[in-house]
This record gives C-alpha cells, structure tokens and sequence, in this order.
C-alpha cells in the first residue's frame, strides 16, 4: 500500500493561498519604509511561513524560492543559498548522522539520558538532563545540534511508544529548539555570541567583560529550561509517565562495534575542527586553515576519509546512493529557504530595518522602564519574523540610552535583548534551528507547534524578564 498521502480539497485550498502570498503579496501597497522590492521579498516569506504550518516543507520551500527569484534574479538567489557553506555542508552533514542513527549510535546516548543513575524512572529529571545537553552542546554548531537532537527525539518516540501528532513530542521539538537558540548565544568568544558581542563592540567601541556574560547568559539559559519544563507540566499539562516504558532496542547491544568506535571518532573529529576553527587565535597557521575549510570542507573531509574505510562485514563505511535515498529533503529545503531569506530580508532595498525602526518611535514616549519591557516584547515578537542580528542590531542604541535613565545596567540590558530574541519558536522561519524542528513531520503537525508555542512564549517572556531584572540588580 503507498504511504504517499492524497489530496483533499482543503489542501488545494492550502496550497492556493500559499502561492498566492508568495506571488501576489507583492503587489500590495507598501507600508511605513516598506518598498515594492522589500513587500515582494517579505511575501515570499509569509507566505512559505504559511505553507509551512498547513502543507508542508517542500512546496512552500520551492514556490517562495522561485519567488524570490522573481524579484532578486535566481543566480542571486542560488548564490546566497549555496554560496553559503551551511547549506552545502548539509550535503556532507545529513549523510553523516544518517550513518550514526544507522549504526544505533543515537540509541546509545539517549539511552544514556535515560539509564543513568540519577534520572533512572524520573521522567521530569531526565527531560532536563535532555535539554540541558542540547543547551551546552549547541555552541559547537547549532544547526547540527538541532538535526542531531531531533534524531534523538525521533529515537525517544519510537523505544518509548510515544504516539506521534500528540503534546509529548511537540514539547519535545519545542523545548530542544529553545535550548539549542538559547546556548547558541551561551559563551561571547564562539559562534553566535561572537557575533553578537562583536556587534556590540563596534557599536559603542568596548567589549562586554567575559566574567559578567557567562554569570548572565549560563545561569539564566539553564533555568529557562527548568521553566520551560514547569510550563510543560503545569500548564500545558503533559503526561511524560510514558517516558518510563522507554526500552533499550536489542539490536543497540550492551558494547561498542567496531564500526561504532570509528563512527564515534569520525564525528568526534568533526566536532573537534568545528570547536577548533572557532576557539583558536585567528593567527594560528590551523585554524586559518580551518577557517578557509568552512563547515563545508571539514564535513566533507571527514566524510571522504569516512569513503577510505570498510565496514567489518566489507561494505563500505558510508555508501552514498544508499543514504541518498533517506536524505531529508524537507529539512534541507527549509534551512536553504530560511537562510536565503534572512540575507535578503536584511537587505537596505528592502525597507525592513527602517520599518522595525519606525515601530520603536512611538514606544519611545513610554516611561523608561515600560519602554525597556515594550521593547523587549517587541523583539520577542518580531524575532520569530525577522533575522535577530539585524533585530539586535536595531534596538540596542535605543536600549542602551533608555537603560541608562532607569539606572539600569546597559550590558545587562544588552544581554537580556540577546536572550529575548532567542525565543523564535512560533513559526517555522523564526530561525533554521527552529525550522529543523517543525520539519519532523513524521512526529508533529506544524499547526500543533504553531499553538504551543504561542501559549509557551508568554511565560517565557515573563520568567526571562522577571529573572533578568533580578541578575541586572546582583551581578551589574
């Protein structure tokens, strides 16, 4: 029997109001610093967005390109989606943790999770530890944390029983997104924080001190996360007792293979060139090598050093056109579309920074202290929209200033706006880490996350403000 789901008339509907926002938003009338370029390129985006949540990955992600292409020409398009080294990395990166789940090694450490000692039969308990390891992994490189962690959902479902399209592992998805965003950000000297940090530096001309933004940014990351779980159980009251049938597979075994130990190194030796490229002095001879490499070229030589190899039963070590025929075209589609849209959205053609910066103005009339929380709100709500580089990048002038007036820290200010706008969890294109997680189509239903989210971000927003107001006040 074919599992290629039919047609009905509702998703005709769908699929007609999809392309009808990525073709036709186009035309309408710009508002406020909006130009025609800048409403055509931001209907590609509502209406992939839209697609996403009622279709699917695939179509919406293939219209909103074609879009796209329309407006910026799609050689340009093609080469800002695979002129970046992410995307085509993907190529490398997919295979290879195909080749992990094949060989149980993703059973192996959620059974870890599971069977340790100090969660054994604790199902809350071990859900933390769970997003705990996703928050303190995702410095190395977010998006493979987020493929990585989903792999890991997937495997939790299936040993555990869990029926899919139910709260459980909606939550699941959601909770690994937002603890993979939040320790995207969790050191200033790596990956996203890096970035971060550094705009803020040629902004005001000095640096936010290390010791106070790991005392911010790595305390209030790990109790997110407990808040996250407390909104899990007492307000979208999930039943995780299901998690204690969790069975280890029995063809996962007791011992590493052999092939197991080489696929361990194998990645472990990817992780290390990805932590490497970003934590050595630039002026070392590797890391400037490793920098030239890109995530692109390391995945790919360890994926050809990999091709050397043979398995003990004589095939090969990773054999392409096999894995090529599980290769998740859904995420690969959706983080193409996502970071494509970002480069462009960030664009000064397209009016998108004057008009985020037209909506601060009238917030500005507020009583510093209201116009710090409306701001924050502001972004919390805009970044699942828009790019949270060019978000931060807008708001924190305004911030600095006003922070000042309420006698409040301007660095600690900074680094609660760094934390607000890790909370893109309501729409698939808030940003690719989120994307990866409404891509799981096999577990959840993107409308269903689309819900939780909107009733989960609230309470985050108000914990996160509560709890930074409260850290500004001890450690600035």
């Amino acid at each position: 029997m074919s599992t290629i789901p039919t047609m009905g008339r509702k998703d005709y509907i769908h699929h007609f109001i999809t392309t009808l926002l990525v073709f036709g938003f186009g035309f309408l009338p710009p508002f406020s610093s909006m130009t025609p370029y800048g409403m055509g390129v931001l209907g590609t985006f509502i209406g992939a967005v839209y697609g996403w949540t009622t279709i699917g990955m695939v179509y919406p992600s293939f219209v909103a390109i074609i879009s796209l292409g329309l407006y910026a020409g799609v050689p340009e398009v093609l080469a800002k989606g695979f002129g970046s080294p992410i995307i085509v990395a993907l190529f490398a990166l997919l295979p290879l943790i195909s080749v992990l789940d094949e060989m149980k090694l993703t059973q192996y450490c959620v059974n870890a999770i599971f069977f340790n000692r100090f969660s054994r039969g604790k199902p809350w308990l071990t859900l933390f530890f769970f997003f705990l390891s996703a928050f303190l992994t995702a410095f190395i490189n977010p998006i493979v944390s987020a493929i990585i962690y989903c792999t890991f959902i997937a495997a939790i479902c299936k040993n555990a029983n869990i029926t899919p399209y139910t709260k459980l592992p909606t939550a699941l998805l959601l909770g690994t997104a937002y603890s993979i965003m939040n320790g995207q950000i969790m050191f200033p000297f790596l990956g996203t924080g890096l970035t971060f940090t550094a705009a803020y530096t040629a902004m005001f001309k000095h640096e936010i001190p290390v010791a106070q933004y790991l005392a911010f940014v790595l305390p209030i990351g790990i109790i997110m996360i407990g808040i996250f779980l407390l909104t899990m159980k007492f307000v979208l009251r999930i039943d995780v007792s299901v998690l204690n049938d969790y069975k280890i597979d029995p063809d996962t075994g007791t011992k590493l293979t052999r092939d197991q130990k080489y696929a361990v190194i194998f990645f472990a030796l990817f992780c290390l060139a990805m932590f490497l490229s970003s934590a050595l002095p630039k002026e070392m001879l590797l890391a400037q090598w490793l920098n030239k490499l890109t995530i692109f070229g390391i995945a790919t030589s360890i994926i050809c050093i990999m091709m050397l190899f043979r398995r003990e039963d004589g095939r090969p070590f990773i054999h392409y056109q096999t894995i090529g025929q599980k290769f998740p075209w859904d995420v690969f589609l959706l983080t193409t579309f996502i970071i494509i849209i970002s480069s462009f959205l960030t664009e000064p053609e397209t009016g998108v920074a004057k008009t985020l910066a037209a909506m601060l103005i009238p917030l500005t009339k507020l009583p510093p202290l209201v116009f710090i929380v409306a701001t924050m709100l502001l972004a919390t709500i805009i970044t699942n929209f828009a790019n949270n580089m060019i978000l931060t990048i807008i708001i924190m002038p305004v911030l600095v200033q006003f922070s000042s007036t309420v006698g409040l820290s301007e660095i600690g200010m900074i680094l609660l706006l760094f934390l607000t706008t890790q909370m893109a969890l309501a729409t698939a294109g808030g940003s690719p880490i989120t994307g990866i997680a409404y891509s799981m189509n096999q577990l959840i239903n993107s409308k269903d996350m689309m819900v939780m989210a909107l009733k989960v971000i609230p309470i985050l927003f108000i914990s996160l403000i509560l709890i930074g107001l409260l850290f500004l006040q001890v450690i600035f």
